[in-house]
């Protein structure tokens, strides 16, 4: 999974609340339309208290997290409940009793339980079966992890015991190890004031986390996703310690076999997590080798040293462009008290070209313990050692090496770069004495220029003109004189012109490097701008909607989701992404919508909140399924009120209608067979007759005359 809070599988231990015991009885889900056909199944009763827990195969241990109220909890609302002492309720799946969430994602959550006939703590990963319905990957990831699991043996990778559906869900049991990851653990120690993790600690973690990896890779599997999250520290119990070396390599969700014939992964697909993936990963997780996951591992390793990881960025895009394109920075330069030794490891392990890492995790494993157990007087030993191991042979399958990069730069250190004030001054030094040249040339040209212009100005002989007699000087004279003149003139304008134009020169150069002296003074003590937002663009508006939507979905606020999936097709109209997160929501929130209506006993409101999912998703078995109970469930109380009121029509209507939901329900034949009954009890003619009125009147006077009679008997008359 993809999810970093469905990672974190571990936490931190915490004592048993002391309570009185309780047995684990399964119940079932209570909902209308399956009412109590089935006996209950039941698991060991198990008393939860102090010490060990009995149960009729043996002792369960005491509970490392104290039972949460799940009863809220939307995932498992349809799981069977375990009744407590009759008074306390917790979800159960496959008979596992489910005490306390560690994890919640978008793609489903992760449980503590213990089995109860294992006896044994386990952690239950849980995927929903609507999720799965929508992407039947999801199953396949599953079925993957269970099987590599099982495949691969090592007291260093988190152990896989079961897979299996329960009525929606399907869940994956795993080994549950008490104590907190990598991630968690770098993270308490960045909030107490440090940087990283001690240099041997954090190569005991990764050392064990490498021997997980190797027996993995040995077996042809590629991990894809190591990170500081899914790498488990055990703690001590009895006490806190933090058992380093005893660590364990965790979620092989996205593990990739690349001796199967059939792959889950499309080429050209980016699967993982940024910052630790390999840059031939970010372009196309399907070929991936061996060497990735070195240089994941490695990534972790920088990570927990230094307490962040060698490429960061503040976005997505942004960290994928670093790990690609741009060299990490040494170790050496953000935590000065690591080894040479370690700093030289994890420049191999971050190579950018994967044929220059080690070839596997066996590899690595080796290369890790020489850093471990390497001394400050043997570095360059070790170093040479380092260096020896990137030609090791590849242990197991072996897998071809890609390499779809351009060779990239080492990084190197530049030196502070100088001011360009002097060389600005410079260049206008310069222009200023060009331009105190050029003028004083053209004056001296001028000065030395007859005025009719016609003789070479090299010339060093004057040339004196004859005098003019003013009787004798013709009209054609005359005007020769004039347009010499004015031509002197015109080169005297010009020559001012360009001095003025030199002047605005200079002064613009001037003022210049006015502003660029306070320019630099301004920078050297003001901090550095913040850079102007990004143009507003179609594409900006489209990321910006599907990012607020993938939010708001993973929180299941499906309504936000589905107006921001639609804010999303108003920017790129057609966009397929967009338009299945419309869907997905828009079906999310309407089987929400029923669920709360069946919950509260509205039936109309469920039935038309089905009805809406089923229009987007015509033939959703879950929300078939759902209607049918609504509609049973709404029949069923319709009639019911029917037959106490006596409308005996109305309620043979409603009960009809509650079979053809059901057919074989008893309940409901049951109350059909009452009301055809009484109504034909009320249809059925009365026995008794009325008499007609004189027959009446003639008896009631032949009965007085009989009573008189009587009477006179016995007063002897």
């Amino acid at each position: 999974m993809d999810d970093p809070k469905l990672d974190q599988t571990l936490r931190p231990a915490s004592s048993a609340p002391a309570s009185s015991g309780f047995d684990a009885t399964l119940i079932s889900s209570g909902s209308p339309s399956s009412a109590s056909n089935d006996a209950p199944s039941t698991i060991p009763p198990a008393t939860f208290g102090g010490g060990m827990h009995k149960t009729h195969g043996g002792s369960l241990p005491p509970p490392s997290l104290p039972p949460q109220d799940l009863s809220g909890d939307r995932l498992l609302r349809s799981a069977p409940r375990a009744s407590l002492d009759g008074t306390a309720v917790m979800p159960s799946l496959g008979g596992i009793p489910l005490m306390a969430k560690l994890g919640q994602g978008g793609m489903g959550a992760v449980y503590y339980g213990i089995h109860p006939r294992l006896r044994q703590e386990v952690a239950v990963k849980v995927l929903p079966l609507g999720l799965a319905e929508q992407n039947p990957d999801l199953i396949k990831r599953f079925h993957r992890e269970a099987e590599v699991a099982s495949r691969v043996k090592s007291k260093h990778l988190i152990g896989v015991m079961d897979i299996n559906q329960e009525g929606e869900m399907f869940y994956l049991v795993m080994e549950f190890v008490n104590g907190a990851s990598a991630g968690g653990y770098l993270k308490q120690l960045k909030q107490a004031g440090k940087q990283g993790m001690d240099e041997a600690e954090a190569l005991d973690v990764c050392i064990a986390a490498t021997e997980g990896l190797a027996a993995a890779h040995a077996n042809g599997i590629i991990h894809r996703d190591i990170k500081p999250d899914n790498i488990m520290i055990p703690r001590a119990r009895p006490g806190n310690a933090m058992l380093f070396k005893d660590s364990k390599l965790a979620d092989l969700g996205l593990a990739h076999d690349d001796t199967a014939a059939q792959s889950l992964t499309q080429s050209g697909v980016c699967m993982g997590t940024v910052g630790y993936m390999a840059p031939e990963q970010a372009m196309d997780a399907k070929h991936v080798g061996k060497p990735g996951d070195v240089f994941s591992m490695g990534a972790t390793l920088y990570a927990l040293l230094s307490g962040n990881a060698p490429f960061t960025g503040a976005t997505a895009m942004k960290i994928l462009l670093a790990t690609t394109q741009e060299p990490h920075a040494p170790l050496k330069t953000v935590r000065t008290d690591v080894s040479v030794v370690t700093s030289e490891l994890l420049d191999r392990c971050l190579h950018k070209d994967p044929a220059r890492r080690y070839v596997d995790g066996t590899a690595l494993l080796q290369a890790l313990k020489v850093c471990r157990n390497a001394g400050s007087a043997a570095a360059q030993s070790a170093i040479a050692e380092l260096t020896m191991l990137q030609g090791a042979q590849e242990v197991g399958a072996k897998l071809p090496v890609v390499s779809n990069l351009p060779a990239v730069k080492p990084l190197q250190i530049e030196a502070p770069k100088k001011s360009k004030l002097p060389l600005i001054a410079a260049c206008v030094a310069v222009v200023l004495i060009l331009g105190a040249i050029i003028a004083h040339g053209r004056k001296k040209d001028d000065s030395s220029t007859a005025s009719a212009g016609d003789k070479p100005a090299a010339s060093t002989t004057t040339t004196v003109p004859p005098k003019i007699d003013s009787k004798s000087t013709s009209a054609a004279d005359t005007a020769a004189a004039a347009e010499a003149e004015a031509a002197r003139k015109k080169q005297l304008d010009d020559e001012k012109a360009q001095q003025a134009k030199l002047a605005d020169e200079k002064a613009a150069l001037e003022t210049e490097v006015v502003a660029a002296r306070e320019r630099d003074h301004k920078r050297r003590n003001t901090p550095a701008p913040v850079p102007a937002p990004a143009t507003d663009t179609v594409e900006t508006r489209y990321q910006k909607a599907m990012d607020r939507a993938r939010t708001a979905y993973a929180a299941w606020q499906w309504t936000d989701a589905s107006n921001a999936y639609a804010d999303a097709l108003v920017q790129k109209p057609g966009d397929a992404q967009a338009q299945r997160g419309v869907q997905d929501s828009s079906f999310a929130g309407a089987m929400e919508s029923g669920r709360k209506a069946l919950d509260a006993g509205r039936w109309s409101d469920a039935q038309a909140a089905y009805a809406s999912a089923l229009r987007v998703y015509p033939n959703n078995k879950d929300a078939l399924a759902q209607l049918s109970s609504a509609k049973y469930s709404g029949a069923m109380e319709s009639g019911r009120r029917a037959f106490d009121a006596k409308s005996w029509t109305e309620a043979e209507t409603d009960f009809q209608d509650a079979l053809r939901e059901k057919p074989a329900d008893a309940d409901a034949t049951r109350w059909l067979a009452d009301t055809r009954r009484e109504q034909t009890r009320d249809s059925e003619p009365r026995t008794t007759t009325r008499r007609p009125i004189r027959d009446r009147t003639k008896s009631a006077g032949d009965t007085a005359r009989d009573v008189k009679g009587t009477i006179d008997k016995i007063l002897g008359k």
